[in-house]
């Protein structure tokens, strides 16, 4: 499979993004329809991009990218994504690519793509998450 679905998220409400005091760590919080609360916390987070975070941020589906079966083709589009900004190119050397796509294969690295039914959408490349 080239991606891995992270099963509970389909509609929940993301309600915070917070990046912590230690480098690298980024916290997201969302609140489950029965207005439980669930986080998830990217450790070593190399790349982070989120866009359009608004009053209601619905999650479609939060897929995970690693291991030696990814679709390359989608993974370099979303990293280019995720280190441009509205003005300006990805600064992704062809070279620094590959480095990536070497240790999101090898489980070194994942990419963490938050697609959303309404609101922000997430990007973000990581060594390993905590819930």
């Amino acid at each position: 499979m080239s991606y891995e679905r992270i099963d509970g998220y389909h509609d929940v409400a993301l309600k915070g993004i917070v990046g912590s005091g230690a480098p690298g760590i980024i916290a997201l919080s969302f609140v489950m329809e029965d207005g439980q609360q669930k986080s998830l916390t990217l450790h070593a987070c190399e790349i982070f991009r989120a866009t359009d975070f608004v009053n209601q941020n619905v999650v479609s589906r939060l897929l995970l990218f690693r291991g030696p079966e990814i679709d390359t083709g989608i993974v370099i589009d979303k990293l280019r994504w995720a280190t441009s900004l509205s003005d300006a190119k990805s600064y992704l050397s062809p070279e620094w690519v590959e480095v990536v796509l070497a240790k999101i294969r090898s489980g070194q690295l994942s990419l963490l793509v938050l697609e959303p039914s309404c609101g922000a959408e997430i990007v973000a490349l990581f060594s390993h998450l905590s819930t």
